[in-house]
């Protein structure tokens, strides 16, 4: 991903980290036998209006490599850039129009996203090493208060 910065001489944020492939920081215990799944298909039940979670086609399905339910499997097909912007701080831009309802990438902003979100959203994974969990949100949150000194809570 290109870095562009025609703003001012700033350098890349030192928390942006770019990869280009998922990393699992633990074991995961994937339970495939969920109840609204059955032999790699949805039930009628399944809540379509706000599924827990994406469901994609997998080794386990007897569809081809192009299947068009693979999509976050097959990574970022769009060219971005990461880009300093005037009076908004870094963004990310793609260099060609995006079609309605593409994948773009999956991407996580760091302890800024918690700042925002931080009611909204925790893991009950109950992982010691997951970074969405309660307790790593709130380390996260008290770590940004002190670094800024900030007088206000963050409600």
């Amino acid at each position: 991903m290109a870095v562009i910065n025609g703003v001012d001489d700033d350098p890349v944020p030192t928390d942006f980290q770019y990869i280009t492939e998922n990393v699992e920081t633990t074991n995961l215990n994937i339970n495939q036998t969920i109840s609204s799944l059955q032999n790699y298909h949805l039930l009628p039940d399944f809540n379509m209006t706000e599924p827990p979670l994406i469901f994609e086609c997998n080794k386990g399905c007897r569809c081809w490599s192009t299947c068009n339910n693979r999509v976050v499997q097959n990574g970022i097909t769009c060219r971005l850039q990461l880009v300093k912007t005037e009076g908004r701080g870094w963004g990310v831009k793609t260099l060609l129009d995006i079609p309605k309802g593409i994948f773009i990438c999956e991407f996580d902003y760091g302890e800024k996203f918690w700042i925002i979100k931080w009611k909204q959203f925790t893991c009950a994974c109950n992982s010691p090493k997951c970074k969405y969990s309660k307790d790593t949100i709130q380390k996260t949150l008290q770590e940004y208060r002190q670094r800024h000194e900030e007088d206000e809570p963050i409600d």
